[in-house]
């Protein structure tokens, strides 16, 4: 068995995808903060100008102020999107390495089969009838014993391949 959960937190790989992932965050919220630091300033000059304005400046900085403003929310959208992909695809990565991994322990320990130990997942307290069941028949592993935990194997196995010298 593998309590993926507890394998993911030990892995020091996923800690430092995160720590990249966390990196390029923070990059593209500075994009986002100078956006809204434009922005401020756009309301700000429109503060000056009077409401009566007969030359039209006041309607084409409120024009170009919304125009600033639908940027900054389809900037924020298409990050947090982005941002959901590469998350998506740095969990792909790692789950293909923990099943070469798992497969490696496989063939060195003789076991035939090792699955994803999700016995220790609680059921929701309140879910609809149909919301339940399918929840219990994804279930796995009903009950299983420390002795086919081989999670802490997995976990040393991975953090040493991920930081053994590379060529």
């Amino acid at each position: 068995m593998v309590d993926l959960p507890r394998l993911l937190d030990g892995l020091e790989e996923r800690k430092y995808l995160e720590d990249e992932l966390n990196a390029e965050i923070d990059s593209r919220q500075q994009e986002l903060d100078t956006i809204v630091g434009q922005i401020k300033r756009m309301q700000e000059d429109i503060e000056m100008i009077p409401e009566n304005d007969a030359s039209g400046t006041r309607m084409q900085k409120i024009r170009d102020l919304r125009i600033k403003e639908v940027e900054a929310r389809a900037l924020r959208q298409f990050v947090q999107e982005q941002l959901s992909l590469e998350k998506g695809q740095m969990l792909a990565t790692l789950y293909n390495k923990i099943q070469v991994s798992v497969c490696d322990i496989l063939a060195r320990d003789g076991w035939d089969v090792i699955l994803i130990d999700d016995s220790g997942l609680d059921l929701p307290q309140m879910a609809q009838e149909a919301q339940m069941l399918q929840l219990i028949l994804q279930r796995r592993v009903l009950c299983a014993g420390d002795r086919v935990d081989i999670t802490e194997d997995v976990k040393t196995l991975m953090n040493n391949n991920f930081n053994a010298p590379r060529p």
